[in-house]
């Protein structure tokens, strides 16, 4: 368990009921979670809050709020990447909220939509200059695969019924 600023626990004794419960802590309504820190933490490189009250307890929320694809940590210690993604992209609104409550909605979900669309981006350009290999996969782009195959199907189906209706000398045509 650790943090690139704060440092590391080696081998945690933390519950997973807890970690899950921090690694689900969704602002507003779940987080923060507070972690008490009752094992040593190790001084890395880096490190410039190896200092209490940074290694005596964590805030901690939803691992999203940071990097929703988790690519940080991955990218920089493995060359082959699968990434799935199950995020969806805002969908556009033609009359949207005017006040502030949901219009404030509204810009995180925008500012989480840019977030991931560039982390992916930087993922795919990454791929393409080889430094690293893999694969993405999101949601909207099986929903995507699923539809062009669908209409290939259908496709498929409607010549393949067209030509059992058209007589023999219709198809040598």
């Amino acid at each position: 368990m650790g943090d690139y600023r704060v440092g590391l626990v080696e081998r945690p004794d933390v519950l997973l009921a807890i970690a899950v419960a921090a690694s689900s802590a969704f602002p507003p309504v779940l987080s923060p979670s507070e972690l008490d820190i009752e094992q040593p933490v190790i001084n890395t490189p880096g490190a410039d809050l190896h200092k209490e009250p940074y290694t005596e307890k964590a805030i901690l929320s939803d691992g999203g709020v940071y990097d929703n694809l988790g690519l940080e940590t991955i990218t920089k210690r493995f060359v082959t990447l699968l990434v799935s993604d199950a995020g969806q992209k805002i969908a556009p609104d033609p009359d949207p909220h005017r006040d502030w409550a949901r219009h404030s909605l509204r810009v995180l979900d925008t500012v989480d939509n840019q977030v991931r669309s560039l982390r992916k981006r930087h993922l795919i350009d990454s791929f393409e200059r080889k430094d690293h290999n893999g694969t993405y996969w999101g949601s909207r782009s099986m929903q995507a695969v699923l539809a062009v195959a669908r209409r290939n199907s259908l496709a498929t189906i409607s010549a393949v019924t067209a030509a059992r209706a058209s007589p023999p000398q219709a198809m040598m045509a």
